[in-house]
């Protein structure tokens, strides 16, 4: 999968979580308001559009936009 389909995928993700919000390579998932619900939403939506298999514990390990985009874009170049 192309990094900025990633990019792409995760920002519209993100922004159906956070519909109030602006999402910026800094934005980070908690700060936003990101629960463990909405965790296993990202996960779920991750998952179905890309097919990268992402574990909820990874979203708690790289919380911001940009940490967790480049973790899924090395992800994604792996699978």
């Amino acid at each position: 999968m192309q990094t900025n389909s990633i990019e792409s995928i995760m920002k519209k993700t993100w922004e159906s979580i956070f519909p109030n919000e602006s999402i910026t390579p800094e934005s980070d998932f908690f700060e936003l308001g990101g629960t463990s619900l909405s965790a296993l939403r990202l996960s779920s939506d991750i998952n179905s559009t890309s097919g990268i298999t992402l574990d909820i514990a990874v979203i708690y390990e790289y919380s911001s936009f940009s940490e967790l985009t480049k973790h899924l874009e090395e992800m994604g170049s792996a699978v």
